[in-house]
């Protein structure tokens, strides 16, 4: 890996640019950031699962059939 891409050469440059406590407080703000985007769905919407020839999952009740 070349010197210019290494994370310790990087953080060097951030925190000689930015200062320590606001490359702190970014690198914070990146790790909670991360655990807020949304994950993959968990299997497939019923478009892809028709564009693939796969019969659609069964459908839910819909509200006024539920008392």
């Amino acid at each position: 890996m070349p010197a210019e891409l290494s994370a310790r050469h990087l953080l060097d440059r951030a925190l000689d640019a930015h200062g320590t406590w606001a490359t702190l407080r970014a690198l914070v703000a990146a790790m909670f950031a991360r655990r807020r985007r949304p994950g993959v769905p968990n299997g497939l919407g019923d478009h892809l699962r028709r564009d693939l020839g796969l019969p659609p999952e069964a459908q839910s009740p819909r509200y006024w059939d539920i008392r």
